[in-house]
């Protein structure tokens, strides 16, 4: 099930986004798009959460905020996102229409997935994900961040990244790659 973001859609610090699988066991998915925009403006000790509605979840347990051939920007500031099958997925096209900073992104199956788009992510607590971050093409800003106990490595492909000031140590899988 997809909940497609084909406007502005602004969400204060403090609330709580559930999310659940469906009955038929799909997950749902948000969605931003084309004139879509999503800013979630969390304060730090006030957070806007994405998280699953269920008790105990699974890592992958709903399935992802995506933004694909997004024009207007997007930030993402002082939100906690876990239990995803992707946390945060950015497609081609997108251009550097996205900031993500001061997040926590966790119990993920895969953190951060970038494609060919060029996001700025700063400042970010990426811990125990079975992927932290998988960024293809594009020229992304990435800086500031914690990669700690999470399964895999860190994969840069094709990218002309900017990886800066970054912390990776206590991760299953060695490095970056």
């Amino acid at each position: 099930q997809s909940i497609s973001i084909n406007n502005i859609l602004n969400i204060d610090a403090g609330v709580h986004v559930l999310l659940k699988k469906l009955d038929d066991g799909n997950r749902v998915y948000l969605n931003v798009s084309y004139n879509g925009a999503l800013n979630a403006s969390g304060v730090s000790g006030n957070p806007v959460v994405f998280k699953s509605s269920a008790t105990d979840p699974e890592k992958a347990y709903w399935g992802h905020i995506r933004f694909e051939q997004v024009y207007k920007d997007s930030t993402l500031t002082y939100c906690e996102i876990s239990h995803a099958e992707i946390a945060i997925s950015i497609g081609w096209n997108s251009g550097d229409s996205v900031t993500i900073n001061n997040c926590t992104i966790t119990h993920n199956n895969l953190g951060v997935n970038s494609e060919g788009s060029s996001p700025t992510i700063s400042s970010n607590t990426i811990k125990d994900n079975n992927s932290p971050f998988n960024i293809t093409g594009g020229a992304p800003v990435i800086s500031g961040n914690s990669f700690t106990e999470n399964a895999n490595k860190i994969e840069l492909t094709s990218t002309k990244a900017s990886f800066t000031n970054n912390t990776v140590e206590n991760n299953s899988a060695t490095g970056i790659y």
